[in-house]
């Protein structure tokens, strides 16, 4: 039914070619939902079809308006994505996208049950992969245009207690770290935030989570912790603070993981792969954890 509709309006394009230079947001944000293949309603053909349009569409209306993307952009996140994550708070970080100073407990609101607080979840599931595109299409000039509209639904997603949705937010904030200047963590401080955040993740292993939902968590987060480091602090230096950060990755990540998790030979083998990433990137820095890591290693 999506690839039949999807060929009707490529027929309709070819018919009434300025029907997309002011498109529908309806359209769009339609196109835009089956832009993944992985998503249970979608097809490569369809993802195929889906992207081609898209393309099109944004050829056309830059053509006419260089402003065009970022004014639709703009209009998506606001009355799309900002819509479905309207009710999910984050005490971490104010309106304007910055982290607060001032953590204040959120009202708790027993009225609304988590199908009425999360949409995003329950009813309107494709809006992930609208918002992936959005961060497909953003810039490192872009981005700082539309912060305060994309960070709220990024942490709701990376923060939301099924794993599913955790390995889901650790992808689209490896996209929105590709793209982000280091000089806006810095100003907005969220550097900090998205870290305390991904190291939370490393503390998802069994038996209290599931060993192949703990392994996909591992393989997505610690590459994800990587990136906002580079993107935190860019260049070969090791400063204090960088030193600092991968010390906790490798203590609280993956020695922490060994003792906790270690006899699960799956996770044991994911850690070590992960060790492996980090000592390559310590470099003589990692010389410090050598002795415990051998000590934990020949436990296994």
């Amino acid at each position: 039914m999506a690839v039949a509709g999807l060929r009707l309006l490529s027929h309709l394009q070819r018919l009434v070619p300025r029907l997309y230079e002011n498109p529908a947001l309806d359209v769009v944000t339609s196109l835009a939902s089956f832009t993944d293949p992985r998503d249970p309603w979608t097809r490569p053909e369809a993802s195929e079809a889906a992207s081609s349009l898209l393309g099109d569409l944004l050829h056309r209306g830059s053509t006419i308006n260089p402003k065009f993307l970022s004014k639709l952009l703009a209009s998506l996140l606001q009355d799309r994505v900002k819509a479905s994550f309207g009710k999910t708070n984050n005490s971490t970080i104010t309106e304007q996208g910055r982290k607060t100073n001032y953590r204040l407990p959120g009202a708790a609101d027993f009225s609304d049950s988590e199908v009425e607080l999360k949409p995003w979840k329950f009813r309107d599931v494709y809006i992930l992969t609208v918002f992936k595109w959005i961060l497909g299409k953003l810039d490192e000039t872009t981005i700082q245009e539309h912060w305060p509209l994309v960070i709220p639904p990024l942490l709701a997603i990376l923060d939301d207690e099924a794993i599913d949705y955790k390995i889901k937010g650790c992808e689209l904030l490896a996209t929105l770290l590709s793209i982000t200047p280091t000089s806006l963590l810095q100003k907005t401080g969220l550097g900090e935030v998205f870290q305390d955040a991904l190291m939370l993740c490393l503390a998802y292993l069994p038996s209290l989570t599931s060993e192949e939902q703990s392994i996909c968590l591992l393989d997505t987060v610690y590459p994800t912790l990587l990136v906002l480091l580079r993107a935190r602090y860019p260049g070969s230096e090791f400063t204090a603070e960088k030193t600092a950060v991968l010390d906790q990755m490798v203590r609280i990540g993956i020695l922490n993981g060994f003792g906790h998790a270690g006899e699960y030979v799956r996770i044991a083998t994911v850690l070590m792969n992960r060790l492996v990433d980090l000592v390559n990137e310590m470099g003589i820095m990692s010389v410090k954890h050598l002795k415990v890591s051998i000590l934990v290693i020949l436990k296994i």
